[in-house]
């Protein structure tokens, strides 16, 4: 029987800011971003309307959220929070790679949420599953922005690397080498862009 052989690891973060700094950022950006709204949604609205009455309409909205300002902060808190509770349960999902290993033509996955509060093992023939390389363009680049595993025939994945994020963004070397082992073993790999020229040189570039 060959050897579990992992090809890919990443260690436990010592503390859980990359969560704290994640609802922080939801929550400033949804709140002033819900306030900027209230107030000047109605404005932006009224001076693209040919109704005679628009403009008066938009500046009774902004009167009255000016003598109730309770009502505006209530609504914007609001949001954040909805925001924050969406960030929540999209975190806790546990489909986030922490560890690959392979041993003959099976590749094992130890899957994580990113609070690292739970993780579940999944096994698959190496010939069942897809990768897809979800890209962005930055300036004259592309850039790896998630790694998508797909078992054949479904359209959602199983497990998925976020290369941006802070868990896996310092290690570049280690998503190379995983994703060249895969390719090696057999795996599909496919790219979600038109350029597909050069595959496996420019995946992080």
């Amino acid at each position: 029987m060959d050897e579990l052989k992992t090809i890919f690891d990443i260690p436990k973060p010592k503390n859980s800011s990359h969560i704290i700094w994640t609802h922080v950022t939801t929550s400033v950006i949804t709140f002033v971003g819900t306030f900027a709204l209230i107030i000047f949604g109605p404005m932006f609205l009224g001076a693209k309307t040919r109704l005679g009455n628009s403009k008066t309409s938009a500046l009774n909205i902004i009167g009255w959220m000016s003598e109730n300002p309770e009502i505006t902060y209530l609504i914007c808190f609001m949001v954040a929070v909805i925001a924050n509770i969406y960030i929540y349960w999209k975190n806790s999902k546990c489909k986030f790679v922490q560890k690959i290993s392979i041993v003959e033509n099976r590749v094992h996955f130890q899957l994580i949420d990113l609070m690292f509060k739970k993780s579940v093992d999944y096994s698959i023939p190496i010939n069942e599953f897809e990768i897809k390389l979800k890209s962005e363009k930055e300036g004259e680049q592309l850039k790896t922005k998630k790694i998508s595993f797909y078992k054949l025939n479904q359209g959602k994945p199983f497990a998925e690397i976020l290369t941006r994020h802070i868990i896996w963004e310092k290690h570049v070397l280690k998503m190379k080498t995983l994703l060249k082992a895969l390719h090696n073993s057999g795996a599909t790999i496919n790219r979600s862009s038109r350029d597909k020229k050069s595959l496996m040189s420019n995946l992080f570039n």
